[in-house]
């Protein structure tokens, strides 16, 4: 019974590491949807998963129906309250879907400034990506 647990959860850490190789891997900034408007709200929020936290800054734009976030390894989302702030005009690349609550924040840029830049948003998840197939592989590699 624990093989059939391991090979399930090997498979589905496997599939997963894949789906961020896709999803992170060939991302294009020119491809993405970007928004050039004004900041209406701006906050820090905490994102809880199991034990973990991560600290969020979070943001609206004129125009934009859902909530913008910026999650990052660093502590950057702390820097962030201080340099993006409510009335700011900002120019924010980002990969579009259905959520209310949106962290897939490639870029933010202010008076020609990239303050969130594109290369760490796809590095932080690719590096995801790559550790979980590191720890598929050591998994098979013990048996």
């Amino acid at each position: 019974m624990e093989d059939v647990a391991t090979v399930t959860l090997t498979s589905l850490m496997l599939f997963g590491s894949i789906r961020l190789f896709i999803k992170y891997g060939g991302l294009d900034l020119n491809k993405s949807t970007v928004v050039k408007a004004h900041i209406t709200n701006a906050y820090e929020t905490i994102e809880e998963s199991g034990k973990a936290q991560a600290r969020i800054f979070a943001f609206n734009l004129e125009g934009v129906g859902q909530t913008l976030g910026v999650r990052r390894k660093y502590s950057l989302s702390s820097d962030l309250i201080h340099i993006l702030k409510k009335g700011d005009y900002v120019t924010v690349y980002y990969i579009a879907d259905k959520s209310q609550f949106n962290t897939d924040v490639l870029q933010i840029e202010k008076a020609g400034e990239v303050i969130i830049d594109y290369e760490t948003y796809v590095g932080t998840n690719t590096s995801m990506a790559s550790l979980m197939v590191f720890r598929v592989g050591v998994s098979f590699q013990g048996r």
